[in-house]
């Protein structure tokens, strides 16, 4: 997955789906991944805690994806997808940091069977410049 940067340095892999709620979406994985952007997780700060679902939770558009701790504030984040849940990631359990570490690889989220997915849906370059401006 090749990783580019605008002039203002936001990380955005190309093949991914991107959402104004800094959630990225990878749909080549089966199930779909869902986590939140490097530009999303700097502007949470640390993550110390993260409140995922659960296999089997039912995601709603606009409803909660999950809810963030970090050393700035508890976020709650919003899913920009309908689907079932069919796993957390268990490396959050062991360090939930990994979002700010590693937020395209091991700082997924959680897995989903996608049964739609939000409009507002943009691509490596909109949401690069979405975020410059």
């Amino acid at each position: 997955m090749a990783v580019n940067e605008n002039a203002s340095g936001v990380e955005a892999p190309e093949g991914l789906a991107y959402f104004p709620s800094h959630v990225w979406l990878d749909r080549s994985a089966s199930p779909a991944r869902l986590g939140v952007t490097a530009e999303g997780a700097r502007r949470l700060g640390s993550v110390i805690f993260a409140d995922l679902p659960a296999a089997g939770d039912r995601l709603s558009i606009g409803g909660r994806l999950c809810e963030l701790e970090s050393s700035k504030s508890v976020q709650s984040v919003p899913s920009p997808v309908a689907g079932a849940v069919v796993r957390a990631n268990p490396d959050m359990d062991v360090d939930a940091g990994v979002v700010n570490a590693d937020p395209y690889g091991r700082g997924w989220l959680c897995e989903v069977e996608v049964s739609a997915a939000s409009d507002e849906a943009m691509d490596a370059s909109a949401y690069r410049a979405f975020c410059a401006k």
